[in-house]
């Protein structure tokens, strides 16, 4: 984290997402700027991607991923997206699949209107 906030990063966690909303999330992307959101599923809550390395209590919701991917396209480009950290071996259901995957359709589908 050291290394990242010397470089210039800027560190927002669930719980000030939770209490602050998105808006200084957002407002610390620069307009039109080339984004790539690279999204930890572990950050998601346990409630709504369980098959994660570290499942985790206090995560961000599906509404607030979509919601914050949304607000970036608004914003800025979505020019790169990496999710990582499902674990297929733990979704039992499919219930973190499916999660994922409309995750990874909601970015397409701002991608596609960016062009």
């Amino acid at each position: 984290m050291r290394d990242a906030k010397q470089w210039g990063a800027r560190m927002f966690t669930s719980r000030q997402i939770h209490h602050d909303g998105l808006g200084t999330l957002l407002e610390a992307i620069s307009p039109d700027a080339d984004c790539l959101i690279c999204l930890d599923c572990d950050a998601l809550d346990i409630s709504q991607m369980p098959a994660v390395a570290y499942p985790t209590p206090g995560g961000l919701s599906f509404a607030q991923v979509t919601d914050l991917i949304a607000g970036v396209a608004a914003k800025a480009r979505i020019a790169g997206f990496a999710m990582v950290e499902f674990v297929p071996k733990k979704d039992r259901d499919g219930t973190s699949a499916f999660t994922a995957a409309r995750i990874a359709a909601h970015v397409i589908g701002h991608i596609a209107r960016q062009i």
